[in-house]
Parts: C-alpha cells; structure tokens; sequence
C-alpha cells in the first residue's frame, strides 16, 4: 500500500478514498455506507504523544452510554479485528489508534471500514437506530 507517515498524507488520503471532510485541522470525518442502507459517521483524528510521536485514532460513534449495555458492546466487539469501547463524552465509540510512522494505507483503511461495520452493528443490535 501507499505510504503516509505524515497527517498530511492521511488528511489527502481520507478526502480521496473516503470522501472525507476536515472537522478541525486534527479532526477528519468521513460517513461510510453500511449494509442495508445504513451509514455509520467515523471520526479520524491526528494525536500527538509526547513518548512515541503521532497517532492517529479511527473512532464511530455508537450511541449515549446509559443507552447501551456497555458489557455486552464489549463483548460483541471482543469478535471484532481492531477496535475497543470506550467513552467519550456524552458518547460511546468504538476507537481504534495507530502508530503515524511508517503507516501504510491498508493499515489505516481496513480499521476505517471494520471500526465503522463494528459500531453500527453495536448501534443496530442494542438501538435499533441508524443515528450515528
């Protein structure tokens, strides 16, 4: 796959195979068809770490957590490849984070499409919404 080791390549990269569009100047945010005709929002964002340098976090939003059994989200997200719970704000996401140096673009697009396919199953199994 192509090589992006900088934000830059992954900012032009989102907007190119993801029709992805700049929330902030570390915010990336991209709505991806599902199955069935639903959508799911993800949210890619740049984080600077001061030990291991620059990450970037694929996260999609699930739902308020005091919707959600958060317990069996985590365990239906056990099955899944790449992605962990977590809560952020008033939301709970489906987040998985990846190294900047040496990212190759198979390493950033399929955790884009399996974070987005593992939250809205978790939204369509525990909601029965297509909100996120």
């Amino acid at each position: 796959g192509e090589r992006m080791a900088t934000w830059k390549a992954v900012q032009q990269y989102l907007v190119q195979n993801f029709g992805a569009e700049g929330v902030t100047d570390r915010i990336m945010a991209a709505t991806l068809d599902m199955p069935a005709g639903r959508s799911q929002q993800v949210l890619v964002t740049f984080q600077d770490h001061e030990a291991t340098g620059g990450w970037v976090r694929v996260a999609s939003k699930i739902g308020f957590p005091a919707d959600l059994d958060l317990l069996e989200a985590a365990m239906t997200a056990s099955d899944s490849l790449c992605g962990g719970i977590v809560v952020i704000g008033d939301y709970a996401y489906l987040r998985h984070s990846i190294p900047l140096e040496n990212l190759d673009s198979n390493e950033l697009h399929h955790p884009i499409n399996i974070v987005a396919l593992g939250a809205d199953n978790i939204e369509k199994l525990q909601l029965g919404t297509d909100e996120f």
